[in-house]
């Protein structure tokens, strides 16, 4: 137990440093604030694996220590930005794309709504959200796909929301076609919830509010007042029905849970939400750090080598499909010196990255994109991660080469 209270003092103090030193902003404090919850939470986590899971009773400091330096590493860059520097925005030659973008995601979203309306309809009728959680871990698709492009377009629709919502709030403050851009956030909204209800899952909803949340923070100074209170209804409102559907599902999936497991003897909903906000860092410590072998791109790139290509990999350690920090889903493929290799590139590049004064468009967007990768990496990235920073980096190139998609009359 000691080691797990060192742990969440660790990030206590790291908190009390930031919020008392000049060079902070809303998003660091956030960020850290996000990862000090998870380490308090570990506390009474680690003391339920003691009385009733058993799943993390060999608790080291040395993991602890090596995650705290790393997390430090990555994230400094984004605790010391200044935010007047991110939304002094350039955009030049890149008004085209971005508005080509938005037409191609509204496209998308009606390819996800025929895709998946009949499974989300059964499933709201059926209830059974646990069935419908473990049933779409087992498809080898999410979709049935009936020509190449439609799966273009999902992946397009699932993988360019972070660099759609910047888009659109930087569009917002410079008043450029208001209606098109709120038709652009309830698609946005639409096609996530569609792709939740589909699956059965809830992390899909938090990935988009902090989606739409960092960049509001990062453009509300430049924003209208008027659009600033329908943007918070808006948020509101979106907020209140995921909040409903979160606990609807998490009851359904643990609320009865499945006695063949018998260390769950007594696991409910309300032991599932704490077990999900405190596991994370003693995954960490018990199931990934120790481990004597590695994955070399099966976990980041499982898509490369095949569905379940990663749950049939042996780490050498315990291992249980639980969170560990993306700290871990690195770790696992690359191992300790690597990992901290990129983490110190990380962290020497933050240096170059603190003096620009201005930025372009695309490089806001990337900006969220890690950003936003960072927040959820509290939990842990899912397998595939390195697919996706491929997807966003062509977009990011698509906003950054010049060139023109538009025929000259």
């Amino acid at each position: 137990m000691i080691y797990v209270i060192v742990n969440a003092l660790l990030y206590i103090f790291l908190l009390l440093f930031y919020m008392f030193s000049r060079e902070k902003n809303i998003l660091g404090v956030i960020l850290i604030a996000l990862y000090t919850i998870v380490a308090i939470f570990a506390i009474p986590r680690y003391y339920l694996s003691i009385e009733l899971l058993h799943d993390v009773d060999d608790i080291t400091l040395e993991p602890f220590i090596y995650l705290f330096i790393v997390f430090i590493m990555f994230v400094r860059y984004f605790v010391k930005v200044d935010i007047r520097n991110l939304t002094n925005i350039y955009a030049k030659g890149r008004w085209k794309k971005m508005y080509f973008l938005i037409y191609v995601y509204i496209l998308s979203t009606v390819v996800v709504f025929y895709l998946s309306i009949n499974d989300v309809i059964s499933n709201i009728y059926s209830g059974e959200w646990g069935d419908i959680k473990k049933a779409s871990s087992e498809l080898d698709v999410a979709f049935n796909y009936h020509f190449f492009l439609e799966q273009i377009l999902v992946v397009f629709n699932s993988q360019s929301t972070i660099f759609m919502s910047v888009i659109c709030f930087f569009m917002l403050t410079n008043n450029k076609s208001k209606s098109l851009l709120y038709i652009l956030l309830f698609c946005m909204f639409f096609s996530i919830s569609l792709l939740s209800l589909k699956g059965g899952g809830r992390g899909v909803f938090v990935i988009f509010f902090i989606s739409i949340i960092t960049p509001y923070l990062l453009f509300k100074k430049n924003l209208p007042y008027k659009t600033i209170k329908l943007i918070n209804k808006i948020l509101f409102s979106s907020i209140f029905i995921a909040t409903v559907y979160f606990f609807t599902v998490t009851v359904s999936r643990f609320g009865d849970f499945d006695t063949s497991y018998n260390i769950y003897e007594t696991y409910n909903g309300l032991t599932s939400l704490l077990s999900y906000m405190g596991q994370s860092f003693l995954f960490w410590n018990v199931g990934v750090y120790p481990i004597s072998e590695y994955g070399y791109g099966i976990y980041g790139c499982e898509f490369l080598y095949g569905n379940d290509a990663f749950m049939n990999f042996t780490l050498g350690t315990r291992w249980i499909t639980k969170f560990y920090t993306f700290v871990g889903s690195i770790y696992v493929d690359v191992g300790p010196y690597i990992t901290f290799f990129i983490a110190l590139i990380v962290f020497v590049y933050s240096f170059i990255l603190l003096n620009i004064k201005r930025y372009n468009i695309e490089d806001v967007c990337f900006f969220t994109y890690v950003y936003v990768k960072l927040f959820i990496g509290v939990f842990s990235w899912a397998d595939n991660y390195v697919i996706d920073y491929i997807i966003c980096f062509i977009i990011y190139l698509f906003l950054k080469i010049k060139i023109s998609i538009c025929v000259k009359k």
